[in-house]
């Protein structure tokens, strides 16, 4: 098994196995994945391709109990892609500092990924005087750096938003339970009383969580 996929797509991982003769089949969450990967081998046994990959992506190696001579791959998972919003764009100033430091954090990831994803085959590193290794072994690691950035700056801006729209979001979801909790007194029959005690029962739950966002973002109001 020989491949040299850089800065590929799941999709392009799937067509370059295909085209080694490799049956794969691809989860349509790993299909659709709009991140990229990169893997650089050459002239291994197919079992070894299933080792660490990056972000939530899984590959696995199945071999045929009944004729183990015959293989096929599964992916599954996802690799999350590197987009514009994780890298830039306004967020309130309250919650920007934890923002920022991941989307800092990225952009170093990304940078050194590009490099490592240009080395040529051949180039290597000093470990110490006498002693190199391939550059190219370090590609993985990048890559999963990378992803692992990505999903903290995801999250770091979703925190920062459900902050920021923290007051909002309360008010809105105090209405919309006294309305369900109006709907409910006065419900005669049983499936519609418990259809409304539900309702009631799932706005609570979101309005403890709106308020806590209110709570937090608060708590950075009063420490500035």
């Amino acid at each position: 098994m020989t491949l040299d996929l850089r800065g590929a797509t799941v999709v392009d991982l799937v067509r370059a196995l295909e085209r080694e003769g490799v049956p794969v089949l691809a989860s349509e969450r790993a299909w659709t994945s709009r991140g990229t990967l990169s893997v650089v081998v050459h002239e291994i046994p197919l079992g070894h391709l299933g080792s660490a990959w990056p972000g939530e992506l899984s590959v696995r190696v199945l071999r045929d109990p009944r004729d183990p001579s015959r293989e096929a791959v599964v992916i599954t998972g996802e690799l999350l892609a590197v987009t514009t919003d994780l890298l830039a764009g306004d967020v309130p100033e309250v919650v920007a500092a934890d923002v920022n430091a991941t989307r800092s954090a990225l952009r170093a990831a990304a940078s050194a990924r590009l490099a490592a994803r240009a080395l040529p085959d051949a180039a290597t590193v000093v470990l110490r005087p006498g002693e190199r290794r391939p550059a190219l072994a370090d590609l993985g690691t990048r890559e999963r750096d990378v992803q692992r950035c990505v999903r903290d700056a995801a999250e770091a801006l979703a925190s920062a938003r459900a902050l920021a729209a923290a007051p909002d979001r309360v008010r809105e979801v105090e209405a919309a339970l006294a309305a369900a909790r109006a709907a409910a007194a006065p419900a005669t029959r049983p499936h519609l009383a418990l259809l409304h005690q539900q309702r009631v029962l799932l706005l609570e739950g979101d309005l403890r969580t709106a308020r806590h966002h209110l709570e937090r973002l608060e708590a950075r109001l009063g420490a500035r």
